[in-house]
């Protein structure tokens, strides 16, 4: 009110609310970048976790609901991770670029004959000799997931290596 007794709607127009001093950056790029880096890890499983961590590697005192609304900000969300077992980190197997991982596998796909209807007069039991006699073939399938590529292949037997 008092800008405009002062000067009128020339005076009010001309008034910016604040100090018009810059505000302090929360986070330095490094900062943001190093905190990026760790949750992409998966570091922290809790807020809490990330409060201690930030104090403790990057000297920045925030509180919780601050860095609660600094992830969401950055776009980061509580998930579930996915399970992978040791055995499945390519890296810890000690393979390198260039190697192939391939997975295979074999089906066997068959038939056994089997009795079918005939024709015979209501109440009488039906007898009819078959002939059993399997027939078999397997399907052999190789994976390898870096590329993308598949290798199968029809076979007549396949045998166990000993």
């Amino acid at each position: 009110m008092k800008w405009y007794e002062a000067g009128g709607i020339e005076e009010v127009g001309r008034h910016r609310l604040g100090s018009g001093a810059k505000r302090r950056e929360v986070w330095t790029r490094e900062q943001e970048q190093r905190v990026g880096e760790a949750v992409s890890e998966g570091r922290f499983r809790t807020i809490g976790e990330a409060v201690a961590w930030c104090r403790r590697e990057l000297g920045v005192a925030v509180s919780y609901k601050k860095l609660y609304d600094w992830f969401r900000r950055w776009g980061y969300r509580k998930k579930v991770p996915r399970p992978m077992a040791a055995k499945a980190d390519v890296q810890a197997q000690g393979l390198r670029r260039g190697e192939e991982v391939v997975f295979a596998d074999e089906m066997r796909l068959g038939m056994l004959r089997q009795v079918r209807r005939v024709w015979g007069r209501g109440g009488e039991k039906q007898k009819r000799r078959i002939e059993l006699r399997y027939e078999w073939v397997y399907l052999v399938l190789g994976v390898d997931p870096m590329r993308g590529r598949l290798w199968w292949d029809w076979v007549k037997r396949v045998r166990g290596g000993r």
